[in-house]
């Protein structure tokens, strides 16, 4: 299995996914951070599920679970097999990409 690395950055976006949420409803952000983690524990196990997003960046993947994408690399070891991937931002898909990138 990949290791799954989280950047500081994804972290903090899964806990304002969180926050947003259960303002209105706990039960719904407990389901809906439990559904994004599932899909990125399924990354350890099948890295390149997901598209390649290199208009973002070089390397970048996108997942996603609606409305949220999970945008992450792969780090390649000396074998060209996937080492790790790279949990860089979990960001609302109904916004403007440009300005959270």
């Amino acid at each position: 299995m990949t290791q799954i690395v989280w950047a500081p950055q994804a972290r903090q976006d899964l806990k304002r996914i969180y926050v947003g949420i259960a303002r209105f409803n706990v039960v719904a952000a407990v389901a809906t951070t439990r559904t994004i983690k599932d899909k990125i524990n399924l990354l350890s196990r099948h890295p390149h599920i997901g598209v390649a997003r290199p208009d973002i960046w070089p390397g970048a993947r996108m997942t996603v679970v609606p409305p949220y994408l999970i945008f992450h690399e792969i780090v390649f070891g000396i074998s060209q097999q996937p080492r790790k991937v790279q949990i860089l931002r979990i960001l609302d898909g109904r916004r403007d990409l440009a300005d959270l990138l």
